[in-house]
């Protein structure tokens, strides 16, 4: 038996990419499932049909609306927020109600919901997933990988298990849905010795730095890049640092 069968699941924005790669991989392994979606219900219909998920039209912009749709769903095993958007260009050329849905989206939402939740009990880690920011990282495209941008928990021990969880679930999902062979994850060379992702398979791909501050004129932080790939002779042959 799944370790997630009978789970209460929400996903915010969950009928297409990452979203629907979530939704699906929960579904099959026998968790009661919810998502949201906006302007996808076409995408939102398909994925209910082959799932058997349920989909709800709610906006992440409406808080009251999103926030409502937290509440209604009662206890949550696991809250997934994928819903969000993304604006590029000139800041000062920028429609100011666009940017303000966008942080009604991509921040308060995010918070809000989790506060409604945490309503029947604490959250004890979360997991970010995005598309490579870069067109290029550690020697990868953005067709080739994608990132763990955040891992954080309430204790250090469930980092890991945070961790192999993401890895052992998700990624398969996204690596079949959008062909991705590679995940990748940066860590604060200053502040950590690698051990959790080195202790779980992964393999150091580079080091990165962000740029100077032209204002002040400090260096930016030297990180690790990690990367993981399920095919076991491909990972040892990409690393580039035999001494992290």
């Amino acid at each position: 038996m799944s370790a997630f069968q009978g789970k209460s699941v929400l996903v915010l924005g969950g009928s297409r990419a990452i979203g629907a790669a979530t939704v699906n991989r929960f579904a099959r392994d026998g968790a009661k499932v919810t998502f949201t979606c906006s302007g996808s219900e076409v995408a939102a219909k398909q994925l209910a049909a082959k799932t058997g998920a349920q989909a709800v039209q709610t906006d992440s912009a409406d808080l009251d609306a999103v926030i409502a749709r937290v509440k209604d769903s009662g206890p949550l095993d696991i809250l997934g927020v994928n819903a969000g958007i993304g604006i590029f260009g000139d800041a000062l050329e920028q429609d100011p109600d666009a940017i303000d849905r966008l942080f009604k989206i991509n921040i308060h939402a995010p918070y809000h919901v989790s506060v409604e939740a945490a309503e029947y009990g604490r959250p004890v880690a979360v997991a970010a997933t995005d598309r490579l920011i870069r067109e290029r990282a550690a020697g990868l495209e953005r067709s080739d990988a994608v990132e763990l941008s955040r891992l954080c928990a309430a204790r250090p021990d469930i980092n890991r298990a945070m961790l192999r969880l993401w890895r052992a679930f998700i990624f398969p999902e996204l690596t079949a849905a959008h062909g991705f062979r590679w995940a990748i994850s940066s860590q604060d060379k200053a502040l950590h010795r690698g051990n959790l992702y080195r202790f779980d398979g992964w393999v150091a791909l580079a080091h990165s730095a962000s740029g100077t501050d032209s204002r002040s004129g400090r260096r930016g932080r030297r990180k690790i890049v990690w990367g993981w790939c399920d095919d076991e002779d491909e990972r040892p042959a990409r690393t580039r640092l035999a001494d992290t």
